[in-house]
């Protein structure tokens, strides 16, 4: 705002002064006839004074538009540093509104997991079901052609359980990465491993797959831990059997 006062401030001086000496030129040869007399001792013939004000007006324009120069060259800095800095504020709302709608299709991912999973599996068959379910959830989320679910000893660090998925038309690897590798936590060319990265359990639960891009590792780290979940529940003897409760009570009976 100062800015712009000082600009309009040298305008009007400007314009003042080129008013004031178009009407000297103007008005010098009408009350000057021969010569002006200042005093009886300074006679200032009317040329010498014509070229006086014209000089004073060339020097006055030449001071204004250096100024103008000046002026301008401040404001196109101005512009220049408003330009990159609006190109900053829509990099950073683009990217803004691009995580918002990779959270919001996270959420529809994570709702529609749950809702079709009404039940932890109560049997063998219900476990790999879920896992391969699961499984396939993640290879579809990280568009990769095929995915491999693990489960480790963490000290024997020997296998409890693997379950593989894969898109028709391909093949899952005869190896992909070892157990040291994994516990290690070593990385594979060419592969992807999301572990569950509960620290405190015996075991670890990890999806193996080809290389992906790493902003679904959100997503794929829930269903990892999903995964873990099905599989503790169903070993630890807490979900009731209808079929088992069923021949519990013919028994007391």
């Amino acid at each position: 705002m100062k800015d712009v006062q000082k600009f309009n401030f040298v305008i009007t001086f400007y314009l003042m002064v080129l008013v004031f000496l178009q009407l000297s030129l103007v008005a010098v040869p009408l009350f000057i006839h021969w010569d002006l007399v200042i005093t009886q001792k300074l006679i200032i013939e009317e040329e010498i004074l014509e070229t006086a004000l014209i000089i004073i007006l060339f020097g006055t324009s030449y001071f204004i538009l250096r100024r103008f120069k000046h002026t301008l060259n401040a404001y196109e800095q101005k512009f220049s540093q408003v330009g990159a800095e609006k190109s900053q504020l829509l990099s950073r709302l683009t990217n803004t509104f691009r995580y918002i709608g990779t959270v919001n299709v996270e959420r529809q991912e994570i709702n529609a997991i749950l809702c079709n999973l009404g039940n932890y599996p109560r049997t063998k068959k219900e476990l790999r079901q879920r896992i391969e379910y699961l499984a396939t959830r993640a290879m579809t989320i990280a568009k990769t052609p095929w995915l491999a679910t693990r489960i480790i000893d963490r000290n024997s660090k020997k296998t409890i359980s693997e379950y593989t998925v894969v898109r028709p038309g391909y093949l899952v690897p005869a190896s992909t990465m070892g157990n040291r590798e994994i516990l290690e936590n070593m990385n594979v060319s060419g592969l992807t491993k999301i572990t569950s990265s509960q620290e405190n359990l015996a075991l670890m639960t990890v999806c193996i797959l080809p290389k992906c891009q790493e902003k679904e590792n959100i997503l794929l780290k829930f269903i990892t831990k999903q995964i873990e979940m099905s599989f503790l529940l169903y070993h630890t003897g807490f979900l009731s059997n209808p079929l088992k409760d069923k021949k519990n009570n013919q028994a007391n009976i």
